[in-house]
């Protein structure tokens, strides 16, 4: 059985980023123009690194975020590109969960798909945040489907829409 206190704890990290006086909301966005950068950068970064990876910023930029309103702090998050895509916070809450709960990584846990080119395979070794998305998650060595009359709580569900970025 879930513990959704536990789970709640780790999403709500995401919710109250520590910026200054504030509890910052971390934003949402796919960063298509940083595919081999940090991973704050590409939406794959935890809640600390994202704080971290702000005050740097904010540095650089001379960005006074102390006395900032939440939403200024928002919009020079993404003026510098740095938040979280669905599958770096799917990723990240459900590996904190794990290590609390059973005491595990959660990149041990993900079988890769079978298919998987030897170089994707090296990628996800060398960076497993930034590698472990929706195809690995969702695949059928890692996940099951169910009809959509049995769609519970806390289930995951990927879109298979016909459109860019649609496995989601």
């Amino acid at each position: 059985m879930i513990d959704k206190n536990i789970l709640n704890k780790h999403i709500k990290r995401f919710l109250e980023l520590r910026l200054g006086r504030h509890l910052v909301p971390t934003p949402y966005f796919i960063n298509y123009l940083r595919k081999k950068d940090l991973r704050v950068m590409v939406g794959k970064g935890t809640p600390d690194e994202i704080e971290t990876e702000f005050k740097i910023w904010a540095k650089v930029k001379n960005f006074k975020y102390e006395n900032a309103e939440i939403s200024e702090i928002r919009n020079f998050l993404c003026e510098v590109g740095i938040g979280i895509d669905c599958s770096g916070f799917v990723v990240h809450v459900l590996n904190e969960y794990l290590k609390e709960v059973k005491n595990k990584s959660i990149w041990k846990l993900f079988r890769l798909p079978k298919d998987y080119p030897i170089y994707l395979r090296i990628g996800y070794l060398l960076r497993p945040a930034e590698k472990l998305g929706v195809k690995i998650i969702t695949s059928d060595d890692n996940s099951y489907m169910v009809q959509l009359k049995d769609v519970s709580e806390l289930d995951l569900i990927k879109s298979t829409a016909k459109k860019n970025n649609s496995e989601h």
